[in-house]
Order: structure tokens, then sequence, then C-alpha cells
């Protein structure tokens, strides 16, 4: 339980900057909705498909290898090491960006529209020229300030770019419509990367560290990045181009319009669970990558395998309850089609944060192979099933494609662990996480019926239910008296105010 308070702590960082980009993206989101309808949300949806699938070739793995060197700079004080690893980074990456960026500047039009499954305007592609490159070089300095653990300049950097995203997307969607939707993406994209430096120059100060670019790139850091990097490259290769294929199938057989509703469908969950996730990368991740024991890696994954079923839980059940307001809030009416698919889409996240939980340990202590061949499978179950059945279940094909592949990787995930690390899961994390998987497929089935008094009924008696049997009298003792504390600090304030 020693780490517990550092992933809660990240998760209380994690959880404030998402409740800031949460209200920016509702209103952001909204504005884009309104203006464009979900035939230009389907088209954005596309674009930052193949933005995420772009820098991931230019990326090639190299986040996460910066991740775990500079924890492990971090914990020896060799900034040294760092600085090289930052500028042999940076070097390769733009490298790799200029062929990337001249490709979309002249590709052939057929060629971009075989690719996306649509004819985009030309200012989509030179958006794309303009972002790959920052979202690309961006994304090494957020490593550089997650392997700090410096949670608070992640949230800070987040914070920022949200609120100047917001800022700008005004503007440019009302003046200019789906032509300043896609300039948006580019403008934001400088701006993160902009904020990111500033972050990890901010970060490697308090951290006792001088981490700069001013230093000479070197073949052997060329050669750890790449080797530590080229089984995340390859796995992020596969898994955005199975998006981008996806996305694809369904704008080629449903229309634009659908792609739209399934990025309401795969995006509201998101907005949410990025909490957990994004404690989870901040926090657990660069930690197990310094850890050595295998008692002690084994407590760590039981640790944030249990921060994550006591986190999402309540969070997969109250948006399974809530789904329809919660789409007309960040989105509009138009959009409620997607309430439809949700809650299939929520059990598959919540198989997605327990693999997630249960594999971190695999980068972080080089099971490269594994962790390729798992995260590829993933993609291959999920695209296959999509594209098969797209065409003949609409969009209830990939929903539950994404949800059949996340199951299998989470149980190929706890069998390999528990094969080659060892790995136990401890009783109470069994009995939990056993109460918790009854919780999802209980929210699932009480929302299929269609009746929100049922469904409310479910809720209240699951999570009760849940709360006695799955977790531990100290968490709830400790729940309790935070609660009770806040709820008082509030009376306070308001009998003095």
């Amino acid at each position: 339980m020693r780490h517990m308070h550092g992933l809660l702590h990240a998760a209380a960082f994690t959880t404030l900057i998402t409740a800031v980009t949460l209200i920016v993206r509702i209103g952001r989101t909204k504005v884009v909705a309104l203006t464009l309808g979900a035939s230009g949300v389907g088209m954005l949806g596309q674009v930052n498909a193949s933005l995420d699938f772009a820098t991931a070739l230019v990326a090639i793995g190299f986040a996460n290898a910066v991740v775990r060197r500079t924890a492990a700079a971090h914990a020896g004080h060799v900034d040294d090491r760092a600085s090289t690893l930052l500028a042999t980074a940076y070097v390769v990456t733009t490298a790799l960006c200029a062929p990337v960026v001249l490709g979309l500047l002249l590709a052939p039009s057929w060629v971009t529209e075989r690719v996306l499954g649509v004819a985009v305007p030309p200012v989509a592609l030179a958006a794309l020229a303009v972002a790959v490159p920052f979202v690309a070089l961006a994304g090494i300095e957020r490593a550089v300030t997650q392997g700090l653990r410096n949670v608070r300049q992640l949230a800070t950097t987040s914070t920022i770019t949200a609120i100047v995203g917001l800022l700008l997307i005004g503007p440019l969607v009302l003046v200019w419509g789906l032509t300043g939707a896609l300039a948006h993406v580019a403008a934001v994209s400088g701006v993160g990367y902009a904020v990111g430096v500033w972050a990890r120059r901010r970060a490697s100060r308090q951290a006792g560290l001088a981490i700069t670019l001013l230093a000479r790139p070197s073949l052997t850091a060329a050669k750890t990045l790449l080797s530590f990097g080229s089984a995340n490259a390859a796995t992020r290769v596969v898994e955005t181009a199975g998006m981008l294929l996806v996305r694809t199938s369904i704008v080629s057989t449903l229309g634009v319009a659908q792609n739209g509703i399934y990025q309401v469908i795969f995006s509201v969950p998101a907005q949410f669970i990025g909490i957990i996730t994004g404690a989870l990368a901040s926090y657990a991740f660069p930690l197990i990558s310094g850890l050595e024991d295998s008692d002690e890696i084994t407590d760590a994954i039981n640790t944030a395998l249990r921060f994550t079923l006591l986190a999402t839980t309540p969070l997969i059940a109250f948006l399974a309850l809530l789904g329809p307001p919660a789409i007309v809030a960040l989105y509009s009416p138009d959009f409620l089609a997607a309430a439809d698919f949700l809650p299939l889409e929520l059990l598959g996240d919540f198989c997605q944060v327990v693999s997630w939980a249960l594999g971190l340990s695999l980068l972080g202590r080089g099971h490269l192979a594994a962790f390729t061949l798992l995260e590829i499978g993933w993609t291959a179950v999920f695209a296959l099933g999509a594209l098969s059945q797209t065409a003949r279940l609409g969009l209830w094909g990939p929903t539950a494609s994404y949800l059949v592949a996340h199951c299998l990787l989470a149980a190929a995930t706890y069998a390999y662990q528990r094969s080659r690390e060892g790995f136990r899961l401890s009783a109470a994390n069994t009995r939990l996480l056993v109460c918790s998987g009854g919780v999802a497929v209980g929210a699932t089935v009480a929302a299929a019926t269609g009746r929100w008094e049922y469904q409310l009924l479910y809720t209240a008696a699951a999570l009760a239910t849940w709360l006695l049997v799955g977790t531990e009298p100290v968490e709830r003792a400790k729940t309790w008296r935070w609660t009770s504390g806040w709820l008082r600090m509030r009376v306070l304030a308001r009998s003095v105010s």
C-alpha cells in the first residue's frame, strides 16, 4: 500500500487537470458539434486518426524509452545521459518527419482519398504536415517530464494547451467553418509543443538536473532509443493503422456522419477513463521501470490494479447510467444515437484499464517481444472484427470487436505475467476484480433495458454491494474520513462567508 499514496497524488492532479480539460473540451466540442454537425465531427475524427498514425510513424516508440531512461537518470542523478538521449531523440525524429511532411504536401489527391476513405480539402493535409512534427516532439518533451514523475507539470501542460485551444477554436470555426477547425489542429499542436518545452525545463530544475537540448547526440543513445522503442513503435504504428482502417471502413460503408457518431462512442469514455490511465502513466509506469526486485514489482502491480478497480468501477457504472445526458452535454442531441452503443464500449474500457494495470511492467522490465505480440494481437482482433462486421452490423461491429479484443488482451496479459514473472493477484484484489467485473457487466445489461429507473435502481444496489464486499474496511474508513472532512470544510466555509 505504500505506493497507493503516490498513485492517489497522481490521480488528484490528473483529476484536476481532467476536470479543467473536460470543461474546455465541452466548450470546444460543443462549438464544433453545433457548427459542423455529425459530418464535421466525423471528418475531424478522421484527420485526428491520421495524425495519430503519422505521429506513430515518426516517433517510433521514443516516448516510453525516454520515460524509462529519464527515470533511471533521475534515480542516479545522471543528467548528461538524459540530455544526450533527448538531443538524439530530437535529431532522429526530425529526420523521420521530413519525408512524411513532404508526402502529405505532395501526395496525389487519389492517394489521400484512398487512405482516408473520403476526399479532404488541401487545408487538412497542410494542417497534418504542420502538426505531425510538433506532436511528435511534444511527446518527447512530455516523456522527460513524465520520467521525472512531475505530475504537477504534466497537469499544467495539459491545462494551458486545452485553454489556449478553446480560445482559438471559437473564432476559427465560427468564421471559417471546417477549414478553421482543421487549422485549429495545427495551431494547437504548436502550442502544445511550446508548453511541453517549458514544462520539461521546469521539471528538470525542480529535480535538480540540467536536462537540455544543448547536448551532443550519440550513436549509443540512438541504439538505446531504437532498441527499446522498437517494440512500442511497432505496436503504436499497428494500433493507429488499425484504428485508421476501422474509421475508413466506417466512412466508406456507413458515411462520414456515422464516423462522427462513432467518434462520440469512442471519445466520451476516454474523457473520463483518461484520469485512471493518466495517473498510471505519470506515476506507476516510471515507478515500476525503476524496480528490480520481483516481490516489489508484484506489490506495485497489485497496488496499481487496486487503484484502477477502485477508481474505474463507479465511473463505469455512472457513465452507463448517465450516458445520454453526457452526450448531450459534450456534443448535442443530434449525437444521441451513440447512447445505444456506449454501455458496450464502457465494458471494453473496463477490460482496457485492467490490462493496462497488469501490463505496466512489460515495457518497464524489458519484455519487449511479449508487449509487442500482445498489443498487435489486440489490434488484429479489433480491426479484423470491425472490418468484417461493420457492413452487416453497422456500428455494433467495431463496438463489439473493441470489447472482445480488450477482454482477450486482459486475459493474455495476466496469463503471461503469471507464467513468466510469477505475478499473483492478492486475495483482496481477486475479490475486488470479481465484484468490479460484475458491476460493469450488470450496468451494461441494465442499460440494454432502456429503462432509466431500472438503471438507477441497479446502480445504487450494485455499488453498495461492491463497496461492502469488494473493498477493505480501512479503505471505507479512509474514504469516510476524507468525505466527512471535506463536508465539514464546506460547511465551515459557508458559515464564515
